[in-house]
């Protein structure tokens, strides 16, 4: 930035041997405006006068900030007197540059400047201050978005299921964008067609699900939001509140004081059809560039959103065959019918008072499902028998963990289902089989299924004996607590019957 200096010949700003203000002024392509040390305007040119939205006789003359100025920060917070740039260029006796306001202009709306302030010399004394301003509307929309971009990205990352997924990716929007509102709903094949909203994050007020529809018969189908739905297109419309002013019908979102909005339809991802919307303050907030970046970002979702569908429709479909390999179980041994669903539920239960992470219980869970599968070894003759078994009989059923470890290995998967078959037998004092492991050699999530086993076994009828009970049960984990099972395992199984646990029996 030039400095300039008093001309003490005629009283005019002029800078080096130029002194005629007016032409040099309107030479530069950003907005000037030159004041005294009181922050008096001496001088404007016509860039400024175009950007800041008025005349310059509301300008020449008036202190600095002018009453015509409403300025903002980022925040929407107002920027008070003291704040701006000038004012802390003469506070401070030292240029000060890169405050960020925004100006609602009477023709042209909200705009976004760029203020540097440079001091005036004359000689070693200040004699004024002269503030640029650069017009930082679209760059501020293509930050905006790039910044909503990258943001969201750590939030496909991280989120562990679709609803955190859209939440996170809605908060993003509003905070790291600072953008007003932003909400991703999906359109209805009813006969009202309307629209249920999935997530949303920032100013609500105006978003009322029961006002929304994509029908071409309602208001909001009308909009961008509705055409967005039908035509599987990006709208974009840059100035809310020309529309509002000239619809008969302003759309349910027009009564707030939105700028602008976009709407981006998701529909090379989901179906059912699914838009993210996005409004904000600012008009002419969503340029080229900005809608690229954020049409990226709702791609991006999309993708995320459709992979944890997927995600969750693979863990149902391996539910099913996990219940279908149990059931299969069970008809070699129908008097345990339901154990490992019961199994399961305990040492699921164990294993979330534990504190374990809920895919490991999950994978606990799991594996307690399934933990008696080599039975489908052993003949069911044995199984049932009836009475106590003889030495050989009992090799045979001991063989269930190590074949059922062998069936459960076959499948790739990212819990430890094959170890939990093999070791729910193992004890803690090595006495266990069929390897004889000793306390941490045994898995966690395998020491949690033998507890909950023994427990389940104990309370149920086998063909053997008839049900001990559950203090029965409880008392013999408890009693061989530090020997046979995990101390803290056994001290998590009681405290949840304390809590009101109990084996779901009917299911």
């Amino acid at each position: 930035m030039a400095t300039f200096e008093l001309d003490d010949a005629d009283g005019t700003w002029g800078a080096g041997t130029l002194n005629r203000p007016r032409g040099l002024l309107d030479a530069i392509p950003e907005g000037f405006i030159l004041c005294d040390t009181s922050l008096r305007v001496v001088d404007v040119n016509d860039e400024a006068l175009e950007l800041l939205g008025i005349g310059r006789d509301q300008v020449v003359g008036l202190p600095l900030p002018l009453n015509a100025w409403d300025a903002v920060r980022e925040d929407g917070s107002r920027l008070a007197p003291e704040d701006h740039a000038a004012a802390i260029a003469l506070s401070t006796q030292e240029d000060f540059g890169n405050v960020v306001m925004g100006l609602r202009t009477p023709d042209r709306g909200w705009r976004w400047l760029s203020a540097d302030a440079c001091l005036l010399m004359d000689g070693d004394q200040v004699d004024g201050v002269a503030v640029s301003f650069t017009d930082i509307t679209i760059r501020r929309a293509e930050r905006r978005a790039l910044s909503c971009l990258g943001q969201s990205n750590k939030v496909l990352v991280t989120a562990t299921s679709e609803a955190e997924l859209i939440g996170g990716a809605c908060d993003t929007i509003v905070q790291a964008g600072h953008y007003a509102l932003a909400w991703l709903g999906v359109g209805n094949d009813d006969s009202k067609r309307s629209i249920t909203i999935l997530g949303y994050s920032g100013y609500t007020e105006s978003l009322i699900e029961e006002d929304l529809s994509w029908s071409t018969d309602h208001s909001t189908g009308l909009g961008p939001v509705g055409v967005a739905l039908q035509t599987g297109e990006v709208q974009v419309d840059n100035d809310l509140e020309f529309r509002a002013s000239h619809s008969a019908e302003p759309q349910p979102a027009l009564r707030s004081t939105f700028a602008s909005m976009i709407a981006i339809p998701l529909t090379d991802h989901l179906r059912p059809a699914t838009v993210l919307t996005i409004y904000s303050w600012d008009p002419q907030a969503f340029d080229g560039p900005a809608v690229a970046l954020l049409t990226e970002m709702a791609g991006d979702l999309g993708y995320g959103i459709t992979k944890h569908r997927d995600a969750v429709r693979l863990e149902e479909a391996l539910d099913g065959t996990l219940a279908v390999i149990a059931r299969m179980t069970e008809t070699r041994d129908p008097y345990t019918a339901g154990h490992q669903r019961r199994v399961g539920a305990l040492s699921a239960a164990i294993a979330e008072r534990l504190g374990l992470a809920p895919a490991e219980v999950e994978g606990v869970r799991r594996g307690a499902q399934v933990h008696d599968v080599g039975k489908l070894g052993v003949a069911a003759e044995i199984l049932s028998r009836p009475g106590r078994l003889d030495d050989l009989e009992f090799a045979l059923v001991k063989r269930h963990c190590a074949l059922g470890a062998d069936i459960l290995r076959q499948a790739d998967l990212p819990w430890p289902l094959a170890e939990i078959a093999e070791q729910h037998h193992e004890r803690m004092d090595g006495s266990g089989y069929p390897a004889g492991l000793r306390a941490e050699q045994i898995i966690l999530p395998a020491r949690i299924v033998a507890v909950a086993d023994v427990v389940e076994a104990m309370a149920h009828h086998r063909p053997y004996r008839p049900a001990l009970g559950l203090d029965a049960a409880l008392s013999e984990v408890t009693e061989r607590s530090g020997v046979l099972f995990d101390r803290d395992v056994v001290e998590a199984c009681l405290a949840e019957f304390e809590a009101g646990f109990a084996f779901d029996d009917d299911a």
